[in-house]
């Protein structure tokens, strides 16, 4: 199973319990699930105020700027304040990013 057909079977497994979703044809059940799952992720620039939140936090902790040898911690407070509405792969891109900057 290839990456869409996995994200196609998860939508439709969420949309079968939703209600009046047994009537609707699949493929606008698996936009609607996409479109609350969209709509529930952080912007950009919402992601972007975590990850400088975190640096802040981990230069406190650290009594240094963090280093990309920091960056687990950095990722680990991201993703607890983001608690799910950002993908692994995109909070490791910024919060590398961030860190290359400092």
């Amino acid at each position: 199973m290839d990456k869409a057909q996995y994200a196609a079977a998860r939508a439709s497994a969420i949309a079968r319990m939703l209600p009046g979703a047994q009537d609707a044809p699949l493929d606008k059940l698996s936009a609607m699930v996409c479109g609350i799952l969209d709509a529930a992720g952080l912007t950009g620039a919402e992601l972007d105020a975590l990850v400088t939140d975190a640096v802040a936090q981990a230069e406190a902790q650290l009594g240094a700027p963090p280093t990309m040898k920091n960056m687990g911690l950095v990722i680990k407070a991201v993703n607890a304040a983001a608690a799910g509405r950002a993908e692994g792969a995109v909070v490791a891109a910024r919060v590398k990013a961030a860190l290359s900057r400092t």
